[in-house]
């Protein structure tokens, strides 16, 4: 694992050649032949930390920085799948699933999960993969996001980094705030705005008890600290 320090005001530029050289020279851990083949047959890169961390300022700054480059990539937000507040486990299993076709059952991180929307992979196009999206407004699923299997991915979001998944990455990125969990409350409020502030602690809650049991920085590539 490479740890780099990143303010978030230029390119984090050292992340980008590496991200680059898995999308235009196919360098990823795939190709090397230490992972399984999965549904995704281009170069996909996983990029999650806790709620607040800055995962989304870095996704931004490396989608633009890929553009800038010529290499066109899908992003991906877990944001749009979690069934709700108590759908922090869709994460990874949502992703887990378009990867790999199979349904893994949601482990129990406290609470049980509001199973009010199947969010299940989705190909009604021929080989496009997919998910449902979650509305936050109306708290339903209400729509199909389709991708192309032959464009790079990035996926971000909390709790999409698992054993599984981490093994049909080319590259795992871990975003952590060096200023701790009072900063990434700050910046996730900012960001989301006053609806999220009395659900933090439900979130937080399911987050700390994933990093603690699932330790997903332990599979990354590079640890950013923000």
């Amino acid at each position: 694992m490479i740890e780099y320090q990143w303010d978030g005001s230029l390119l984090p530029a050292p992340v980008l050649r590496d991200v680059l050289s898995v999308a235009i020279h196919q360098r990823g851990k795939r190709v090397r032949g230490r992972c399984k083949k999965g549904r995704w047959l281009r170069p996909l890169i996983l990029i999650s930390g806790q709620s607040g961390a800055g995962k989304t300022t870095l996704t931004n700054a490396l989608y633009q920085g890929m553009r800038m480059a010529g290499v066109h990539a899908q992003v991906l937000r877990a944001d749009d799948w979690y069934p709700g507040w108590h759908g922090f486990e869709s994460g990874g299993a949502t992703l887990e699933h378009m990867l790999t076709g199979t349904h893994q059952p949601f482990r129990s991180h406290g609470q049980p999960l509001l199973m009010s929307a199947p969010l299940l992979m989705s190909a009604p196009r021929g080989n496009c993969l997919g998910h449902y999206t979650w509305n936050w407004d109306r708290q339903l699923a209400d729509a199909v996001r389709l991708l192309n299997p032959l464009q790079p991915l990035i996926v971000e979001g909390c709790a999409i980094v698992t054993a599984r998944t981490a093994q049909y990455a080319d590259r795992v990125i871990w975003v952590e705030a060096k200023q701790g969990a009072a900063c990434r409350k700050e910046r996730a409020i900012t960001r989301d705005g006053e609806v999220f502030r009395p659900w933090w602690d439900v979130w937080a809650a399911y987050d700390d008890t994933y990093v603690r049991e699932d330790k997903p920085w332990q599979y990354a590539d590079w640890r950013v600290l923000t």
